[in-house]
Parts: C-alpha cells; sequence; structure tokens
C-alpha cells in the first residue's frame, strides 16, 4: 500500500530542522499527512514549549503544510506508546533522526532506533546527523 501518513519522532535537537526538511520533501509528492511527536519520559512544560516552537517553525516556513505535533509522557513503555500512536492515528511511515553516539551512550542507553526497527511492523525512514 502507498504510505498516506508519517509520524515524525524528535527529540528538539538541531539536526530535526534537516531532517523535517527532507521529510517534507520527499512527501510533498505523495501528499501526505505529517505528524510530529516527541516522547517524554515526564510531563514537563518545556517539551511543550518546544514543541509550540516547532509548531510555529512549520508555520512560518512551511504555511502550505499540515503537521500536527504532539507530546507524549507515557505511564508504560516508550515502544507501547509510540506503537499506541502509530494505530490511534493510523500511521502508514515511521520516521526519525539517527544521532551519533559515544561509547557510554551507547553501552548504558539502548537506541530506539534499534528497538523500532526491531519491533514496528510499518516501514522505518531514518535520517543520519
Amino acid at each position: 500500500n502507498e504510505p498516506n501518513s508519517t509520524v515524525y519522532l524528535t527529540n528538539f535537537d538541531e539536526s530535526d530542522f534537516l531532517s523535517i526538511r527532507m521529510l517534507l520533501g520527499f512527501t510533498q509528492t505523495m501528499s501526505m499527512t505529517i505528524h510530529c511527536l516527541h516522547v517524554g519520559t515526564k510531563k514537563d512544560k518545556w517539551e511543550e514549549i518546544k514543541m509550540n516552537g516547532l509548531k510555529e517553525y512549520f508555520k512560518t516556513a512551511y504555511n502550505n503544510t499540515f503537521v500536527e505535533c504532539d507530546v507524549l509522557t507515557p505511564e508504560v513503555d516508550v515502544l507501547q506508546a509510540i506503537a499506541a500512536y502509530i494505530t490511534e492515528k493510523n500511521i502508514t511511515l515511521l520516521s526519525l533522526t539517527r544521532r551519533k553516539r559515544n561509547f557510554f551512550e551507547k553501552y548504558f542507553k539502548p537506541d530506539l532506533t534499534r528497538k523500532l526497527f526491531y519491533n514496528s511492523n510499518i516501514p522505518l525512514l531514518v535520517f543520519h546527523s
């Protein structure tokens, strides 16, 4: 099936803006619905402020593109929260930016991209920073 909606997982990093620009260039030819999602570990007012800033960026930089932005603070596992969001919004493509990590980050903090690759049943579009 042809993808009709995508979700971009953001961590409010500078490289997200480049990835989002590439994603919008990719999706404009297919007229896809775009969702921007941040999954936090706890309820944080700063995450809401950052997401509102990202919404404003979309409005000013890409005025003809509608992007739905959400922040999740799951009570359960992050992967389960993302899977529930994908099911609820009928997402057909999952996209995110994979960041370079040092040895300690690789060892002590599991890689979300790798987890999503093995646990997702929809296509995954990965941008590299």
